[in-house]
């Protein structure tokens, strides 16, 4: 088994995997052509509820003798039972993914997968866009990081896990989800989004020329497993052009890959922790930088707004704390949670949440964010990129 942490925003019988020993016990309806449950309940029957048990016993044995729809699929069943154990958690961010579910879940990671493109997670309880992932049918659409999501396909989102909405989303391409969302005070709205092949490409860079300075930007989409590589070779590239300063962009970045936030924000940083992990237990994991910095003395501003999720705020919050960089935009989205990719052996996946972090001042970022140093929204208008340009005034003045 594998496993591997993420910072993504994707009822409970509680069985698990295990070699079924012979035999049958379910009271009083015993029925020896019922598959054997013994070794699994036995697990739980010291600490789980006499009647919730005796109610799983019951419920398997009729399956098995009263089914209308001939042969059970035990399979299936055992892996619905492990659904709903997740599910019992009541975790939004906890998940199982049988092994089909796995392979999307993984292009998806990888940057490759049939969708709208965009993130979703819940904000104040409620399904809502984290961000639009640029240049995607959702962005297209005018779908907006913030965005509540009330309907999908005219399905009531209400009590949904993020597996669920995801599921939903998630469709082939040149067919159309409907999604009726709130944003703000307004009448909802509806919008109907055609889902194609979404290849994300994660980091984007250019240089831009302020009051004869050169300025290397840097914006970032998600943290996927290759996006490290691509941003040290942009910066690199605009090193040897002799830039003065960086300006990191990570407006709408949902988050990603744990490792991928650390190596970026190490680029910046030589030494020093870069977020710290506090797990079931209370127990502290620093994760520090890896040495590797290429951005020594140039002035640096991160751009952030309410689409900056998880692996995003750890790299704002590593780069703020530490007095690296200025962080400039909007308060972030407040997703402090760890969740640990675990490959079983039959191909399917177990997304769990293992942790909390914190930044290195540690502060908690779960349903807070990050505060920006300079807070500015964009213009009302929405003509030119006022956050944009507030950030590379503030370069020029560190410049001075």
């Amino acid at each position: 088994m594998r496993s591997r942490s993420i910072l993504l925003l994707f009822a409970g019988v509680v069985v698990v995997f295990l070699s079924f020993g012979a035999g049958v016990n379910v009271g009083s309806r015993q029925a020896p052509t019922a598959p054997p449950l013994d070794r699994l309940l036995n697990i739980f029957r010291a600490q789980a509820d006499p009647t919730v048990i005796q109610t799983f016993e019951d419920v398997w044995t009729s399956i098995h003798n009263r089914y209308v729809n001939g042969a059970v699929d035990q399979t299936a069943l055992v892996r619905g039972a492990i659904k709903g154990m997740v599910g019992g958690l009541g975790d939004p961010y906890s998940a199982y993914f049988d092994p089909t579910e796995a392979k999307e879940f993984a292009d998806e990671i990888n940057g490759t997968f049939e969708g709208v493109g965009m993130e979703v997670g819940f904000k104040d309880g409620q399904l809502a866009v984290i961000a639009p992932l640029p240049e995607t049918p959702a962005a297209r659409a005018g779908l907006q990081a913030g965005d509540i999501i009330l309907r999908i396909d005219k399905q009531d989102t209400d009590g949904w896990s993020i597996d669920q909405a995801i599921k939903k989303i998630r469709g082939p391409k040149a067919s159309t989800v409907v999604f009726e969302i709130s944003r703000g005070q307004a009448e909802p709205l509806e919008i109907s989004v055609v889902r194609d092949t979404i290849v994300v490409s994660t980091v984007k860079a250019k240089i831009l020329t302020v009051e004869k300075h050169l300025l290397g930007y840097i914006q970032i989409s998600s943290f996927t497993e290759d996006t490290t590589a691509k941003v040290r070779q942009e910066i690199q590239a605009q090193l040897a052009k002799a830039v003065e300063g960086f300006v990191l962009d990570l407006r709408n970045n949902p988050g990603g890959l744990l490792d991928a936030s650390v190596d970026v924000a190490s680029i910046f940083i030589d030494d020093g922790v870069i977020v710290s992990e506090v797990d079931q237990a209370g127990q502290h994991q620093d994760l520090r930088s890896n040495g590797r910095r290429l951005v020594d003395n140039q002035p640096v501003v991160v751009l952030v707004n309410g689409g900056s999720a998880s692996a995003s705020e750890i790299v704002a919050g590593a780069l703020q704390d530490l007095g690296r960089a200025t962080i400039v935009g909007q308060q972030t989205f407040g997703k402090g949670s760890v969740q640990q990719l675990e490959e079983l052996p039959d191909g399917s996946t177990l997304k769990l949440t293992i942790a909390k972090w914190y930044t290195p001042n540690n502060r908690s970022i779960s349903e807070l964010g990050i505060t920006p140093d300079v807070v500015i929204a964009p213009a009302e208008s929405g003509e030119g990129d006022a956050q944009l340009d507030k950030a590379t005034a503030l370069m020029i003045e560190k410049l001075k």
